[in-house]
């Protein structure tokens, strides 16, 4: 290495005393003896070393190709998903000069798994509370309606209105035309397979909701309560509220601590009568909020600890 430093000096040096263009070569050529010679007198260990070190970039870089590809191929995965979802739900556009009804009658079936109790009501009509967002606007689609429609059905049922039927929208800018109305009564209710009869407040802040199931409504009969409990904040104030739902009439269960559990299972709701527990807490808190000059509680959150066991209803 002592020579290799030494020859570096005196090339070094050499060109110190030459023009600029030939002080250039003979740095190049410098620098190609230095790095021979270093290679030469480079012991094995370094050497060993140095490809070991190779070795490992090499691995890494491989791993974070497999990684990258793994990445892009699960997001293609979602696109395509995504594209095949947005082709079921969205509608195709429609050319200028074609009536809209065209595509419309081209619409994708509805799809739903109807072997799940309580869809429709004895007329056989379908009971929009039991569907989730987007098998709404599938069932839109499939009657000739927009999928905007569906936007505009659940704003009704879940925001504000708590709609029971399309007439209670009567007089207000979300009104529906007389149109739409004769032909969704014969097809769909906005019914949810249960009324509210009385509310008994208690010293503790909690209120129970008794309600009436409709049997005819496609779910259960019988009677349920559904608990609201005040949550408050820090300063001690109710700022809002949970929901205590449930799920069946009476229990299987038969825990001798729990009266419900002694009735014995009387019948299973169906999801239109769990989903319609809370929009019942919501216009209870809603009218009681009208009536004291406050905005209405929110619900927070909504637990599955009412009457029945909640596993036992799946379906």
């Amino acid at each position: 290495m002592a020579a290799t430093t030494a020859s570096a000096s005196a090339a070094g040096a050499t060109c110190a005393a030459q023009p600029r263009a030939s002080r250039s070569a003979s740095l190049a050529e410098a620098r190609s003896q230095v790095l021979q010679r270093g290679r030469v007198v480079a012991a094995p260990a370094v050497a060993h070393s140095a490809a070991s070190f190779a070795r490992g970039c090499m691995h890494s870089s491989m791993q974070l190709w497999e990684r990258l590809l793994s990445d892009a191929g699960a997001r293609q995965a979602t696109r395509r998903r995504t594209s095949v979802r947005m082709a079921v739900i969205a509608p195709a556009a429609t050319p200028s000069g074609v009536r809209e009804e065209a595509h419309l009658s081209s619409a994708p079936p509805f799809v739903y798994l109807d072997n799940r109790p309580g869809m429709r009501d004895r007329s056989g009509r379908l009971l929009l509370k039991n569907l989730p967002l987007h098998e709404l606007q599938q069932w839109c689609e499939s009657v000739g309606e927009r999928p905007t429609r569906a936007q505009q059905l659940y704003r009704g049922m879940y925001r504000g209105l708590y709609l029971r039927s399309l007439a209670d929208a009567d007089g207000r800018v979300e009104a529906y035309s007389a149109a739409f109305k004769a032909k969704f009564d014969a097809l769909a209710s906005l019914s949810g397979g249960l009324s509210l009869q009385s509310a008994h407040a208690a010293k503790d802040g909690t209120t129970k909701l008794v309600s009436a199931l409709h049997g005819d409504e496609g779910g259960a009969e019988g009677i349920v309560e559904t608990v609201l409990i005040p949550m408050t904040s820090s300063n001690g104030v109710v700022s809002r509220y949970t929901v205590c739902v449930s799920s069946q009439v009476g229990c299987a269960m038969n825990c001798q601590f729990c009266h419900t559990g002694r009735m014995g299972l009387m019948g299973n709701l169906s999801a239109a009568q769990i989903v319609e527990q809370v929009v019942e807490a919501r216009r209870w808190l809603a009218s009681e909020g009208a009536q004291s000059g406050r905005p209405a509680m929110p619900i927070a959150n909504v637990v599955f600890m009412g009457m029945g066991e909640p596993l036992h209803n799946m379906d």
